[in-house]
């Protein structure tokens, strides 16, 4: 190892460009926050590295959303060493040395650099279940519209590329095209910032699973409830004629597979950029394209993801649909609210860990109180911030005593935020401690008060939550909600909250598992999923779909490599395809539910393929399902109710318009058009007179039939010469289960 002197260190610390204090805090308003605290720790890295060797080192590198001059901006990036990957407009997502990102910031046609930290999977943790036909629930699809046209694009990780579930009936391959970000063996063409593309079956057959497909396997199933074929199982996926794209992406939990020099490309501009990836696919083969993510994270959106928010609304559009999870947070009170009138509104946190931050927002002068409290809900020790809308001070600072005989404090940073959502303005509290967490004895609380005020506390991350302490008087006024995660919050985005249909399963090994939630079985929001408004008032989440008890395919790879890992308990199938051991495995989560509501855009967009994300959502109000009668929709838990791809296409066809159409599919019978002639096939015979019409479009009625129950189970009603296309059918039955429509295609 090279020794260094003294005299080469100040000499190389001397050729750093000094910047003054006012100036350097100029630069940082222009960075996000999670880009600040990126340089900071790089700085501690580089100083390691200068400490332990004089040598030279490799470059880290970022990727970051930049909002630059539109015209010069490419080639300013380009002096600063940077790769543009995409622009639009004045919005650039580009590679950057991490070092550089100060000196980008200096440009005066520069305005903002953001990014935010990979996000979290949306899945329970206690990896529960379903059986796959309640996916299908009072929905059943008609066999006209399967996704084919289609792309059905899914970031996520984990992915099994041999599993059966991905074949079409003459055994290819429906995934086509596969970005792995986590792949080690890089793509020289520099079209990618990382990993490497696998684009035709010999390589997708050959790579086998993702990168990190032996530790994860959400991807495999989300993929399957959207997409899958089902191999000849009861769990085929949503629309399993569409052509699979998919990317895997970087998350909390296969990050650590990263090699460090590379950790600070996985950004929410890393995630932009498979979003890219997908949709640009889909366009290179004149196909619609609905992208499914399944992940998200708490933000403040006004810090650190305006450029992100920005940048998706200008990526999605006609035939190009995002739909992210509305995320998992629904049981925990994440939100302390202060009506005017009321004098206070107190409750305890707890944060794992020694780090934390909550945003305030307020309409009028109060007093916000932090404080231990005993166990009869007296203050032990106590600070107390005096904050007024109209005050321009920006930052209060302030440390308080957390346990005397342990030398615990804690330390507050309240920091005015130079944005205004409601006629309130917005403070962010950032809390440091030296203790293991705010969890235990003494309990911390905090307060607002002042009557006349509107207030509101949130909490900014997964590690800090508030607890209604029912055993201490006046702290227990949190709520649940308010608790959406990006980029599910996001306008341009198409949230999905989960609901609870099925209640358990049984086990590959004949062993049944209850997932029941206490009030909550019966098709209304599941307790866990996240709900709004968002921290600027908008209702999230859009729109619900089944995500308990969900059925759909695993990792073989991930089973091979942890065959006692306990989610595997809840395979409820496993079996054997050219050799190897696959299942069937039930989850819950909205990570869930996402997949659902992308499947069934994606029949929607097989019908029509230039459907807008504006058009989606005038479908979803228009024939959503509204699981509870006495709520206004669209609200803050199901948004405009839960998704119905049947009368979704109804409508989009025109069909709904039909006289004595019904908006229920029919079940119980199977319908085939053939030798001019429809065939029916009851699953029992009709023990009661039903009436039979035949539909075009245009709404005439083709044919018109009454027939008589009987033992028998199979109908043959011939019909004139007809073009190629779709058109329905209406059975009426007083016989429970037997009436209802269907859409039938005639294909040339």
């Amino acid at each position: 190892m090279k020794r260094f002197s003294p005299a080469w260190l100040l000499a190389t610390l001397l050729m750093i460009p000094v910047i003054s204090a006012p100036a350097r805090k100029g630069l940082s308003s222009k960075l996000s926050p999670f880009l600040q605290r990126m340089l900071l720790e790089h700085r501690g890295s580089l100083s390691a590295a200068v400490m332990r060797s004089a040598g030279s080192s490799p470059q880290a590198k970022t990727l970051v959303f930049v909002c630059a001059d539109e015209q010069r901006g490419d080639s300013l990036l380009q002096s600063y060493s940077g790769t543009v990957y995409d622009q639009r407009g004045d919005l650039f997502i580009v590679l950057l040395p991490v070092d550089s990102l100060e000196r980008v910031a200096g440009s005066p046609m520069v305005k903002r650099l953001e990014a935010s930290a990979p996000c979290t999977l949306q899945m329970d943790t206690t990896r529960t279940i379903v059986a796959a036909d309640a996916v299908h629930e009072g929905r059943r699809l008609p066999q006209a519209f399967d996704g084919e046209g289609v792309v059905v694009g899914v970031m996520d990780i984990g992915f099994d590329l041999t599993h059966p579930n991905f074949l079409d009936a003459d055994g290819r391959l429906r995934i086509r095209s596969l970005w792995d970000m986590l792949a080690a063996d890089t793509m020289a063409t520099g079209r990618l910032p990382m990993g490497r593309t696998y684009t035709d079956a010999a390589s997708l057959a050959a790579v086998q699973h993702t990168a990190d497909g032996l530790t994860e396997t959400h991807g495999t199933h989300t993929a399957g409830i959207a997409a899958g074929s089902g191999y000849g199982s009861a769990y085929r996926g949503m629309a399993p004629g569409s052509d699979l794209c998919l990317v895997c992406n970087a998350v909390n939990s296969n990050v650590t597979l990263v090699d460090s020099l590379q950790r600070y490309l996985f950004t929410t501009a890393a995630d932009a950029l498979g979003f890219k990836y997908l949709f640009d696919y889909a366009q290179s083969q004149g196909k619609p394209c609905v992208a499914s993510f399944s992940e998200g994270y708490m933000s403040d959106t006004w810090r650190q993801d305006s450029l992100y928010s920005t940048y998706l609304s200008r990526l999605v559009g006609p035939g190009r649909i995002l739909v992210a999870s509305a995320g998992n947070q629904g049981g925990f009170l994440s939100y302390l609210p202060k009506t005017r009138g009321l004098l206070r509104a107190s409750s305890v946190i707890n944060m794992i860990g020694q780090q934390g931050k909550l945003h305030l927002l307020a309409d009028a002068p109060l007093e916000f109180k932090v404080a231990t409290i005993d166990s009869l809900g007296g203050s032990l020790h106590a600070v107390s911030f005096r904050i007024d809308p109209q005050d321009d001070t920006s930052l209060f600072t302030d440390s308080m005593t957390l346990h005397a005989d342990r030398q615990t404090w804690l330390r507050l940073s309240l920091q005015r935020l130079p944005v205004c959502h409601g006629g309130a303005a917005v403070w962010e509290l950032q809390m440091e401690t030296n203790a293991s967490g705010l969890y235990s004895s003494p309990r911390t609380a905090l307060t607002l008060k002042g009557s006349d005020a509107e207030a509101s506390l949130w909490t900014g991350g997964f590690n800090l939550l508030f607890v209604n302490a029912e055993d201490r008087p006046g702290y227990k006024d949190a709520e649940a909600g308010c608790c959406m995660l990006y980029p599910g919050a996001f306008e341009s985005v198409i949230a999905v909250g989960a609901t609870i249909h099925r209640t358990g399963f049984t086990n590959y090994r004949g062993i049944y598992k209850d997932y029941s939630q206490k009030g909550r079985n019966d098709g209304v929001r599941a307790g866990y999923s996240s709900m709004g408004p968002t921290i600027d008032g908008r209702i999230k989440p859009d729109v619900m779909a089944p995500g308990s008890n969900i059925v759909s395919s695993y990792n073989s790879f991930y089973l091979e490599a942890n065959p006692d890992v306990s989610d595997t308990d809840s395979d409820v199938e496993r079996f054997t395809y050219h050799g190897r051991t696959y299942a069937w495995n039930s989850n819950t989560g909205t990570s869930m539910s996402t997949p659902v509501v992308a499947g069934a855009i994606a029949l929607w967009l097989q019908a029509c393929p230039d459907l807008s994300p504006t058009d989606i959502l005038d479908l979803i109000r228009l024939t959503s399902r509204h699981p509870e009668d006495e709520l206004d929709y669209p609200n803050n838990q199901y948004g405009h109710g839960e998704i119905n791809a049947y009368l979704g296409l109804l409508h989009l066809l025109g069909i709904d318009a039909i006289e004595g159409i019904s908006g229920t599919p029919v079940g119980g019978v199977r319908f085939d058009l053939s030798d001019g002639a429809l065939h029916l096939q009851f699953e029992r015979a009709p023990r009661q007179k039903f009436r039979l019409r035949f539909f075009d479009l245009q709404g005439r009625c083709l044919t018109d039939g009454l027939l008589s129950g009987s033992d028998t189970v199979s109908y043959r009603f011939p019909l004139p010469v007809l073009p190629a296309g779709v058109y329905a059918v209406q059975i009426d039955s007083r016989e429970p289960g037997m009436s209802g429509s269907q859409l039938l295609r005639l294909r040339p």
